[in-house]
């Protein structure tokens, strides 16, 4: 009898467990919205170019249980908020201190500001809110708008990786246009472009005319977004450098002439051996017996232009590359503004 009571009690007490457990479980509620309080300073001047970043505090939303949330920052110049940008940096504590330099890049792209001068020089109104969601993505709400109502933002470039160079030398085609590359993503870009006598050329941030900005003549060795086309006098490849750092704007058109320089060659390090050129491949060739020692890549019998080092990834002022005695077929690739190679094939 006392087995049966004890097997009753048992029963009774998993019910009651199971039942404890069903009035326990988690049910999401989905909140309408959340606070971002504003800042201390708000009605202050937000200088960013001078501040290193924003404090920006905020209620968590009510999920109906305790649950760590994801922020994002979103910004607008419309109180409307019709149209904003998420900054890329994400928060999980209420309390954030977003960079200023984020506010900056998505101010000129809401702005729709290309060029550094067209930058407004007063302090004027941003919009700020926060959007929530939970780690699995569920959950995402937007808290209430803010509003600094005087940010002093300051131009940001974009980088840009690389550079068209259409012209009468491809029939004026940006997509198909060869292109001269910025290695460090600084507005800086250098590349070759095989140019005839009398050819035009423009540089083009896009792969047509329409999308882009188009630098063309600004006189002197400068460019200017409506400037006429640029030209050269003679036949070649020309190293081209282009710098959009800082105003002015400014290039260079170099002709080169290749040539291997080195102990290993009969010239030594005072003569450079020529190479043939193939204006199909941008490609250097020599057939040429070498010394066991050295060799480099220079331009135009001097050596304010050279090139050495890692021969599947050479760069200015390199080192020398060591070779053995014999005979070799030895290829400069300059085709590639993001790589230029060299092959050495013995014979």
């Amino acid at each position: 009898m006392k087995n049966i009571i004890h097997i009753i009690l048992l029963l009774a007490g998993i019910s009651l467990f199971w039942s404890c457990q069903e009035d326990e479980k988690v049910v999401l509620q989905q909140p309408e919205s959340f606070v971002l309080n504003l800042p201390k300073y708000a009605s202050g001047i937000y200088d960013l170019k001078n501040t290193e970043s924003i404090e920006f505090t905020t209620s968590q939303p009510d999920y109906g249980f305790t649950a760590a949330a994801i922020y994002s920052v979103q910004i607008s110049i419309n109180e409307s908020f019709s149209e904003f940008e998420t900054l890329p940096s994400t928060y999980t504590l209420a309390k954030m201190n977003v960079p200023s330099t984020e506010i900056a890049k998505v101010l000129v792209r809401l702005l729709g500001i290309e060029l550094e001068n067209e930058y407004p020089s007063n302090p004027f109104p941003v919009y700020v809110r926060l959007s929530a969601k939970l780690a699995d993505g569920s959950g995402q709400v937007f808290s209430n708008i803010i509003t600094l109502p005087n940010v002093k933002g300051y131009y940001v470039a974009e980088p840009i990786p690389e550079l068209y160079v259409p012209g009468s030398h491809q029939d004026w085609d940006p997509a198909t246009a060869p292109t001269v590359y910025s290695r460090n993503l600084d507005s800086k870009y250098e590349g070759y472009v095989y140019f005839t006598e009398g050819d035009e050329f423009k540089f083009t941030t896009a792969p047509n005319f329409d999308d882009g900005r188009n630098y063309g003549d600004g006189g002197n060795g400068t460019l200017s977004t409506d400037g006429g086309n640029l030209t050269v006098s003679e036949t070649g490849l020309y190293k081209l450098n282009v710098d959009l750092s800082a105003i002015p704007y400014t290039y260079t058109a170099v002709k080169t002439e290749w040539g291997l320089i080195g102990d290993a060659t009969a010239g030594g390090w005072d003569t450079s051996t020529p190479m043939e050129f193939n204006p199909e491949t941008y490609e250097w060739t020599v057939t040429v017996t070498l010394t066991p020692g050295e060799i480099k890549f220079r331009a135009n019998n001097a050596w304010d232009i050279n090139l050495g080092g890692d021969v599947d990834n050479l760069s200015y002022g390199g080192g020398n590359i060591a070779v053995s005695a014999g005979t070799y077929v030895i290829t400069l690739k300059l085709g590639n503004p993001a790589v230029y190679k060299c092959t050495i094939v013995k014979q």
